[in-house]
C-alpha cells in the first residue's frame, strides 16, 4: 500500500565515494524561543549513581542539552531488593527499575549496545559493529564482575551475582527445591541470598564458602559471630576459611582438596572491573577502576565516573551500593555545574554507614560504628528504605497516562486511509501495488516510505526505516537497486547535525549494502520535531517469475510476528515492561532481507508487506487489487505474536492509530468483535512481516525453504472463495 505516503523525496546526485551530497533546506519554525539542540551528555551505564542523573535532569533540564544513556539492559534491579526478591517477597517486577521507560518519559536517548572503547581526546565512545558516538561531556556508572581469576571453571559452571544486571534469575530461583547449592563469597550479598533461598525452599542444602578472608570480613567480631549462629540455625553449611579453587558441573573443590557435591554454583566474591576499560586513555588504579578526584572526575574534566567501577581520590573504598547513591547527588551538581560554567563541589565519602543485613527470619541486622543490633524494627526500617529509594526513580508510575495519550511512532504516524480515501484522486487512492511500476510495462518499480523515531538510537533508526522501505521493494516481487533518503533532522547545532547524519546514514548504509542497494543520494532539512524524521525512496527491478494463476485453497503465510504498535503502546504507558521491546527491536533490525534473498526461490503468487495500516487493511487490500482473489479465510490462533502482546490485550491497550484502522476497516472484515484477539488486524506495523499466497501443491516445499533460511512465518489461512471478504475465524 505504497502508491502514496506523506513526504517526498528531492534526488541529488550520486557520488562514486558512497557518502551522500545531502541538499539542505530549512524552514521556519512556528516556535521561535524552542531551543537547539547545542551538546551532548552521554552516560554510560544504569547504575544508582545515573539514576540520581536522570531523575534530575528529568525535572530540570537545561536548554540546548541533549542525554543520552548507553545500557546493554533495558531494566536494572534494585540491589538492595534482591534477597527479598529470592525469598520470594517481591516480585521481579517489584524490584526493577525500567531505564528505558525513564528515558522515554524524560525525552532522553536509549541506546542499548555494549560500549568497547573510551577516547577521551577525541570525544568518542566505541562500539561493536556500528560508528563511534560523541560526546561533549561523559560519565560513567557501569557494573562490576565477579572475580573468577583464581577459580578454575567458574565463568562457565557458576551463576554470577555480579553485574547485578545480568543475574540469570530463572537459575537462581527456579527448581532449587531438593538441590545441593554451592555459594562462593560470604559478604553481604552471599550472606543474604544464603538465608534468603533456604527461606524460599524448605528442603534445600546450602554451602556457604567464606574464603581465606573468612565470613563478612569487614564486619566486627560480635557481628561475625552474630551473623554465624544465624547461618547455622537456618542449617546453612558455613565453610570458613577455605578457599575454593575449581567449579564443575556437580562439584566445588577447595584448596585442601576437599570436595563438596553441589547442582548449582553462586558467585559472590569481590568484584573486579570490566576488561575493555584497559583500552580506554583514562587512567586506571592498579586493579583496573577508574581513578577520580574528590569531585568525581578522571584525567579529563569533561569525564566523569561514580559508584562500584571506580577508585576515589586515590582511597580504597568498599563497593558497596551505598557509596553509589550517596555519590549521585555530587555527580549530579558536578555534572551540571561543569555544563553551566559553575564551580564544582567534593564528595566526602562517610567513614561509617548504615548496613543493614536481611536474616530471612522476620528480623535483620543493623551494623555502624562496628556495633550491632538485631530486632524485626530493623527489618521494616530496611523494606522502608527499600521502598523508598526505588519508587523515587520509578518516575513513569506518577504519570497519569489516561490523560495523557502518547502517539505512536514508526509507521503508525502516518495519514488513515478514510482521510486518504475522501481526499485525493481516485487513481491514486484505488487498491494498488506495493511499489508502482516507473512507467507501464517497465521491470523497474519505485517506492517511498517514511517513518518518525519508533526508537531514539540514531543509527539503529537508520536500520529501521531502510528495513521499512525495502519491505515494499520484497512484496513487489523485485531486487532493490539504488535508494534516495529524505531526512528531516531537529534544530540542532552544526556539529550535533553532522553527528546525527553519520549515525542513521551508517545504519541505513550497512542495510542497503547487504541488498546491494546503492544510496545514491538525499534531502535534508531542520524540523520542529524533536526527533529524526527518515524515509526512502527505493527503485527496485523484478524478478522473473512464473504467472501462474491463483487458485481456491492456496495457502497464506505471514512472515515475523505481529504487535509491533502494541508493544511500544504497552510500555509507553507503562502497562507492561520495556523487556519485551527487545524481541521486537530484533525484527526491526534484520527486517525482511533473508526472504528478500530467497524470493526467486519460493516465486509466490501474491505478496504484500504488512505495515501501518494493519494486518487486516492490507490483506483486504491484496483482494481488492487480485481479481483471482475472491475471499481470504484467516485462522486467528495460527498468528504468531510478540511476546508481551497477549498481556496488552488483556488490559485494553491499543496503538494510538488502531482506532482509525479498525473504522476504516471494521466494515470489510467479518470477525468477533468481542474476541479480544482481532485487535491484532488493525494494529500498526513497522517492519512488519510480508504475507505471501503460494499455491496448496507448493507448500511444504517452501516450508522447507523458509526453515533452511531460518525465518520466522507461520501458515494463516487460505484463499476462500466461497464468500467475497476477509473472514476471520
Amino acid at each position: 500500500m505504497a502508491r502514496w505516503q506523506s513526504g517526498d523525496a528531492a534526488a541529488c546526485k550520486a557520488v562514486n565515494s558512497g557518502s551522500i551530497p545531502l541538499r539542505a533546506s530549512k524552514c521556519k519554525m512556528n516556535n521561535s524561543s524552542k531551543k537547539q539542540i547545542e551538546k551532548d551528555l552521554v552516560l554510560i551505564g544504569g547504575g544508582h549513581s545515573h539514576l540520581n542523573v536522570l531523575r534530575s535532569f528529568s525535572m530540570d533540564k537545561i536548554d540546548g542539552l541533549r542525554i543520552t544513556l548507553i545500557s546493554d539492559v533495558y531494566e536494572t534491579p534494585y540491589s538492595g531488593m534482591l534477597p527479598g526478591f529470592v525469598e520470594n517477597h517481591y516480585s521481579l517486577n517489584e524490584i526493577q527499575i525500567d531505564l528505558y521507560k525513564i528515558c522515554y518519559h524524560g525525552n532522553f536517548r536509549f541506546i542499548n549496545c555494549k560500549v568497547n572503547k573510551i577516547d577521551g581526546n577525541k570525544n568518542l565512545i566505541y562500539f561493536k559493529n556500528r560508528p563511534p558516538l560523541s560526546f561533549d561531556y561523559l560519565s560513567i556508572n557501569i557494573g562490576i564482575n565477579n572475580d573468577t581469576r583464581k577459580i578454575k571453571n567458574a565463568d562457565k559452571y557458576a551463576l554470577r551475582l555480579k553485574p547485578i544486571s545480568k543475574i540469570n534469575y530463572d537459575e537462581i530461583i527456579n527448581n532449587l527445591e531438593g538441590k545441593k547449592i554451592g555459594i562462593i563469597g560470604s559478604g553481604p550479598a552471599g550472606v543474604e541470598i544464603s538465608l534468603a533461598l533456604k527461606k524460599r525452599y524448605n528442603e534445600i542444602d546450602i554451602f556457604l564458602f567464606t574464603g581465606k578472608s573468612g565470613l563478612m570480613s569487614n564486619y566486627s567480631n560480635s557481628s561475625k559471630n552474630s551473623i554465624l549462629k544465624n547461618l547455622r540455625e537456618a542449617n546453612i553449611n558455613v565453610i570458613l576459611k577455605d578457599e575454593v579453587s575449581e567449579v564443575s558441573k556437580n562439584k566445588i573443590i577447595t584448596k585442601s582438596s576437599k570436595v563438596y557435591l553441589i547442582d548449582n554454583a553462586i558467585l559472590s566474591t569481590n568484584g573486579v572491573p570490566p576488561k575493555w576499560l584497559k583500552k580506554t586513555n583514562l587512567v586506571l588504579s592498579s586493579e583496573g577502576f577508574i581513578q577520580t578526584n574528590n569531585k568525581l572526575q578522571t584525567n579529563f574534566n569533561h569525564i566523569f565516573a561514580s559508584g562500584d567501577i571506580i577508585n576515589f581520590s586515590n582511597r580504597s573504598l568498599t563497593k558497596s551500593g551505598v557509596y553509589a547513591v550517596k555519590s549521585g547527588s555530587v555527580l549530579t551538581k558536578n555534572i551540571r555545574n561543569t555544563i553551566l560554567g559553575k564551580p564544582l563541589v567534593n564528595y566526602h565519602p562517610q567513614k561509617y554507614y548504615l548496613s543493614i543485613i536481611g536474616l530471612s527470619n522476620g528480623k535483620a541486622l543493623a551494623y555502624k560504628y562496628k556495633l550491632h543490633f538485631t530486632s524485626k524494627l530493623i527489618l521494616n526500617l530496611k523494606k522502608y528504605i527499600d521502598l523508598k529509594f526505588i519508587n523515587k526513580f520509578k518516575l513513569y508510575n506518577k504519570i497519569d497516562y489516561k490523560n495523557n495519550i502518547m502517539d505512536c511512532k514508526g509507521c503508525a504516524s502516518k495519514v488513515n486511509l478514510t482521510t486518504l480515501k475522501s481526499s485525493l484522486p481516485k487513481n491514486i487512492t484505488k487498491p494498488s501495488e506495493d511499489a508502482s511500476q516507473i512507467t507501464k510495462g517497465s521491470p523497474y518499480v519505485n517506492s517511498i516510505d517514511m517513518i518518525t523515531s519508533i526508537v531514539s538510537d540514531p543509527f539503529v533508526l537508520g536500520k529501521v526505516s531502510a528495513n521499512h522501505a525495502l519491505s515494499d521493494i520484497y512484496a513487489s516481487f523485485a531486487k532493490p537497486l539504488s535508494a534516495l533518503m529524505i531526512l528531516q533532522l531537529p534544530k540542532s547545532s552544526q556539529s550535533i547535525h553532522s553527528e546525527d547524519l553519520k549515525q542513521i546514514q551508517e545504519g541505513a548504509k550497512l542495510v542497503l549494502n547487504e541488498n546491494s542497494c546503492i544510496l545514491s543520494g538525499g534531502h535534508t532539512m531542520i524540523g520542529q520535531d524533536e526527533n529524526p524524521v527518515i524515509g526512502f525512496s527505493i527503485v527496485g527491478k523484478k524478478l522473473k517469475r512464473s504467472n501462474k494463476k491463483i487458485n481456491n485453497h492456496d495457502v497464506v503465510i505471514l512472515t515475523e510476528k505481529l504487535g509491533t504498535g502494541i508493544i511500544f503502546a504497552g510500555v509507553n504507558s507503562n502497562v507492561i515492561s520495556s523487556k519485551y521491546i527487545k524481541n521486537v527491536s530484533k525484527q526491526l533490525e534484520n527486517g525482511n532481507i533473508k526472504l528478500g534473498k530467497i524470493l526467486n526461490q519460493i516465486n509466490p503468487l501474491e505478496a504484500t508487506d504488512i505495515t501501518g495500516f494493519g494486518l487486516g487493511n492490507h490483506l483486504v487490500n491484496l483482494i481488492n487489487r487480485n481479481k483471482n482473489i475472491k475471499g481470504i479465510t484467516i485462522l486467528k490462533d495460527k498468528i504468531k505474536l510478540f511476546e508481551g502482546v497477549n498481556e496488552c490485550l488483556r488490559k485494553n491497550v491499543n496503538s494510538s492509530f488502531y482506532e482509525q484502522n479498525f473504522n476504516y476497516g471494521k466494515n470489510k472484515i467479518f470477525f468477533n468483535n468481542n474476541d479480544l484477539i482481532n485487535k491484532i488486524f488493525f494494529d500498526p506495523q513497522t517492519v512488519g512481516g510480508i504475507a505471501l499466497i503460494i499455491s496448496q501443491k507448493s507448500y511444504l516445499k517452501i516450508k522447507n525453504i523458509l526453515e533452511k533460511n531460518e525465518i520466522v512465518f507461520s501458515k494463516i489461512g487460505y484463499i476462500d472463495n466461497s464468500h467475497s471478504h476477509l473472514r476471520v475465524i
